[in-house]
């Protein structure tokens, strides 16, 4: 089968059909070039490098002298780790011209995966020099600083990539990977200048203004993030991962309202997906949709039977409903799925004790404090069940016996309550007297936090 006309495709479909019946009867496998690359390409796509090589392979016997099918040989290779086999198939595709600049860009990245970093470095550097035009500087130093992030050498990745951009501001691959150099080395405030100069020279540039919001919002300039992130995602409606960022640093500042609505368009350009209806239902329950947040959540679960954050949302929507045994059927299920989440089993403890089950309600806080017993809310929410029921001297006796003492005021709170109830009066009030001064010396809600050592 053959094709006539640069811009026409072939029918991939009937191409496979073709492919097959030669392969079954045993005939040589012939097709245009065109036709050879466009089944590599989907056996490539499809997770089958070794039939797309033979595709390659098939294609060379029948068109020798086209440099294009070698580098292709060469690319299916390297990816496949042989990289001995790469530089002998590069080898043939310098017979047909030694002046190709891939030749020289996958010579280098066959010799880096071999260990030969410098042999690499070289080629490289020997090419730059001899290269005149922006694009192909910028695609040397892209490699460059491929080679460099392998060799952990990060700083040098960063620069080799930041020249590469300044060579070719628009060069995806580089913008893509200089967004991780620049998380790698901590460079977000010369990151911000950089990305804000060059979205001001190429305002189009999608990458440019995503590498921008992710730095903002590393400085926490959050809404000025938001406002790269969304122009990354308007700019180009198929940048996936703008739009996730977007919801998760929404998220982050409890915004659930502008999370819904970027989920919302979000959704018009992307097949259904578990985790992102999930996330427009923990949005409609935040904002108090119950019965949107159930929907939303309920196409997440069907999507994802095994997706228990789902669950465990969809019966927060119905305990913010009152309706406990939903709500109970819903966190059994997303413990059952992962019963390593503390919340979960806190949230049941909660929905028992709202129906009376107090022997059910105390196994499940109890749950969560050997999940987490470093965190003092459950310590103190199983103190006030067991005070409610009566239970100071069980009360008293668990936050004495727990390791959890040295976890701040709240629990001395809570100790102060089991001493009135006990009727330990002047005991409480000391108690009562040492917390307050504790509590006074704390820094006050919203005060700057003492830096920390490490990331």
């Amino acid at each position: 089968m053959s094709t006539s006309g640069s811009d026409l495709r072939p029918d991939l479909h009937q191409l496979l059909t073709i492919l097959e019946t030669m392969l079954q009867e045993e005939q040589e496998v012939f097709f245009s070039e065109p036709e050879f690359e466009l089944l590599a390409d989907y056996f490539e796509d499809d997770d089958q490098p070794g039939r797309a090589l033979e595709l390659i392979n098939a294609a060379l016997r029948h068109y020798p002298y086209t440099l294009d099918l070698h580098l292709r040989k060469a690319e299916l290779l390297l990816r496949a780790s042989e990289a001995h086999k790469a530089l002998e198939a590069l080898d043939g595709a310098m017979h047909l011209n030694p002046f190709e600049l891939d030749i020289c860009l996958l010579r280098a990245e066959s010799l880096a995966f071999l260990g030969e970093y410098e042999a690499a470095l070289d080629v490289l550097e020997d090419r730059f020099a001899e290269s005149e035009t922006p694009d192909d500087r910028s695609d040397i130093l892209y490699i460059q600083g491929l080679i460099l992030e392998q060799m952990e050498e990060y700083e040098g990745m960063y620069q080799a990539l930041r020249s590469a951009l300044e060579w070719r501001p628009g060069h995806p691959e580089a913008l893509e990977r200089f967004g991780i150099a620049v998380e790698i080395t901590r460079k977000y405030k010369e990151s911000i200048v950089f990305h804000q100069a060059l979205v001001d020279d190429h305002p189009y540039t999608a990458l440019a203004w995503f590498n921008l919001g992710q730095a903002l919002a590393y400085e926490a300039a959050y809404e000025d993030a938001l406002e790269a992130l969304e122009y990354a995602f308007l700019i180009d409606p198929a940048f996936e991962m703008a739009y996730r960022e977007y919801i998760e640093l929404c998220f982050e500042l409890r915004d659930y309202a502008n999370a819904l609505r970027v989920i919302e368009e979000m959704q018009e350009h992307f097949p259904a997906d578990s985790d992102l209806a999930m996330r427009a239902g923990q949005c409609h329950f935040y904002i108090g949709s119950y019965p949107a947040g159930q929907k939303a959540l309920l196409h997440a679960l069907r999507l994802d039977p095994l997706n228990d954050e789902a669950l465990f949302f969809l019966g927060k929507c119905f305990a913010a409903e009152e309706n406990w045994p939903k709500a109970i059927q819903y966190f059994s299920k997303a413990i059952r799925i992962d019963g390593e989440q503390e919340t979960y089993f806190a949230a049941m403890a909660d929905a028992q004790a709202r129906i009376g089950n107090d022997k059910a309600a105390e196994h499940y806080i109890q749950q969560a404090i050997s999940l987490a017993p470093e965190e003092v809310y459950y310590w103190i929410t199983y103190a006030s069940f067991l005070l409610a029921k009566g239970k100071a001297r069980k009360a008293w006796a668990m936050l004495e016996n727990s390791d959890a003492m040295g976890f701040g005021p709240e629990l001395e709170y809570a100790r102060v309550a089991c001493l009135f109830a006990l009727g330990r009066k002047q005991e409480a009030l000391l108690v009562l007297e040492e917390a307050l001064l504790e509590d006074f010396r704390q820094p006050p809600p919203g005060s700057k936090p003492t830096p920390r050592c490490g990331p």
